[in-house]
């Protein structure tokens, strides 16, 4: 007697996790004249097999995610990469940058999500001694180790949830504004008058970097006119 086993065939469709761990899958939806507009949808059903040649996929620092078309890069890897080592160097680590266009632009969180989970204690949210007496009982029974270990599990957690919901507002933008030598127009914003962008100089990116970085986060940063 023969057995074959039962052939199963596996739909392949188009799909992207964004930085927030939400998966987004493909879909096409036509347009007036003929063309078509792809989007991203959390849905799977009726979700295209590939991106179509000529398009890619975007995601800003707030996780926001968009088709378009493929568009040349005006910003080199060597630019982006020191803006970002210089966000780095002065352990602005919550900060983000994002390129888009001809533009590099420094986004701030609204919360640190490192140094607010590293503060973080499950016990001080009991009523006002409860929560000692419990922490003391549990290092007495379980032992410092067991109970560091139970501490930094918690952190954690709260640290990635943290940057799952964590909002970044644009601070500091560096937007390319002579392409043959290279230099930036460098802009802060601000809440003056109307408030939007202020610019304050137009330099090679490197010198740009190197005067203003230091003022994020600081109050400084204010004082800049």
């Amino acid at each position: 007697m023969y057995n074959a086993a039962k052939a199963t065939r596996t739909v392949q469709i188009f799909e992207y996790t964004n930085r927030k761990g939400v998966t987004y899958y493909l879909h096409a939806h036509p347009r007036r004249g003929g063309t078509t507009q792809y989007t991203l949808k959390r849905s799977a059903d009726g979700a295209l097999a590939e991106l179509p040649a000529g398009y890619e996929v975007v995601e800003n620092v707030n996780g926001q995610v968009s088709v378009r078309r493929f568009r040349s890069r005006h910003i080199t890897a060597e630019e982006e990469a020191e803006v970002r080592s210089s966000l780095a160097q002065r352990g602005l680590d919550a900060y983000r940058s994002e390129v888009k266009d001809a533009q590099i632009t420094i986004f701030e969180p609204d919360r640190d999500p490192d140094e607010f989970a590293a503060e973080f204690d499950p016990f001080d949210m009991m009523p006002a001694g409860i929560g000692e007496q419990v922490k003391a009982m549990a290092r007495e029974r379980f032992g410092d180790a067991t109970l560091e270990e139970y501490l930094t599990e918690r952190r954690e957690r709260l640290r990635q949830r943290l940057q799952e919901t964590t909002r970044y507002s644009p601070v500091m933008r560096f937007r390319l504004a002579d392409r043959e030598r290279r230099l930036f127009e460098v802009a802060r914003m601000t809440a003056r008058g109307e408030g939007g962008w202020h610019v304050l100089d137009i330099l090679p990116l490197a010198a740009a970097v190197k005067r203003y970085v230091k003022h994020v986060g600081r109050d400084s940063f204010f004082e800049l006119i």
